[in-house]
């Protein structure tokens, strides 16, 4: 984030969770208008949602259950919409995310988890969950898990015994009602403000691929992302209303500048990954 961000939830400043305005989509998959995504309550009707407002209650969710700046929260899910909420909440907590695929192995994660020191899980999905949590949960403090897709009843119970869990709207649902209480807690004219984010604290810790021996953590501060937001222009000029699709995985750090990059500059984000992909290939001749 830049220098004058600050972690306050009622905040419209600049930042890397305030200049997300543009969008993506409701569902894995699915498209929708970039300066919106969609969400179903608790009546099943669809309604449409600021994604900053998004960003900023998923953020102020996760101080609800107790997140402090500078605890690390690993983030393991697969590109999507609610991926990249949930990452722009973290760090808007001045909290630190660790990010990877949901493709690694049951072993890896583990280690990437336990070396990272992180606090809480955040999941792709329940299945993806049961399939994990055999190896991470007895050998890991987990304070809590977060399921960004899916029906958390359909976690495994014993093996969370003991572990609040969370879906995505829940923590969505808690932000959301803290801040309005904070709004309105406030004496006229005051805000309910947090301490600022430097531009050098670190945002998130990415591994490698480990293809040459064990998967590396590598810090990256605030101000190495948006250096990549104010670079990549030189190189993608992107025009408002312009659709990008995104299939790297979320832990490539070339797909996650990118992601940040066409975002901040109104572009629409389409997800999905090689598994769901269809597309028709025509081979085109160049004129002479």
């Amino acid at each position: 984030m830049p220098p004058e961000a600050s972690r306050r939830p009622d905040d419209t400043s600049g930042g890397v969770a305030r200049r997300l305005e543009p969008l993506h989509t409701g569902h894995k998959g699915s498209v929708i208008p970039s300066w919106s995504l969609e969400r179903a309550d608790t009546r099943g009707v669809t309604m449409p949602v600021s994604l900053e407002k998004e960003i900023l209650n998923f953020s102020e969710g996760l101080r609800v259950v107790g997140v402090v700046p500078d605890e690390k929260l690993a983030l393991f899910a697969d590109n999507s919409c609610r991926w990249l909420i949930a990452d722009q909440g973290i760090m808007a907590t001045g909290a630190i995310n660790v990010v990877r695929g949901t493709r690694s192995s049951d072993e890896e994660l583990l280690n990437i988890y336990n070396h990272s020191e992180s606090i809480a899980l955040v999941v792709d999905s329940s299945q993806f969950f049961n399939r994990l949590a055999q190896s991470l949960i007895p050998k890991a403090d987990v304070r809590f898990i977060v399921l960004l897709w899916g029906d958390k009843l359909s976690l495994n119970k014993e093996l969370v015994k003991g572990i609040p869990l969370y879906d995505y709207n829940d923590i969505v649902e808690l932000g959301s009602e803290s801040r309005h209480t904070l709004l309105h807690s406030s004496k006229p004219g005051q805000k309910y403000v947090y301490e600022a984010i430097s531009p050098e604290d670190v945002a998130a810790i990415m591994y490698t691929s480990g293809t040459s021996g064990s998967p590396k953590g590598v810090m990256l501060t605030h101000k190495n992302l948006l250096h990549q937001i104010h670079n990549l222009w030189e190189i993608v000029p992107t025009v408002t209303g312009d659709r990008f699709l995104s299939m790297l995985p979320t832990w490539h750090a070339y797909e996650r500048a990118c992601e940040y990059f066409i975002l901040t500059h109104g572009v629409e984000q389409v997800y999905t990954n090689v598994q769901r992909l269809r597309v028709q290939f025509y081979i085109l001749v160049p004129e002479n």
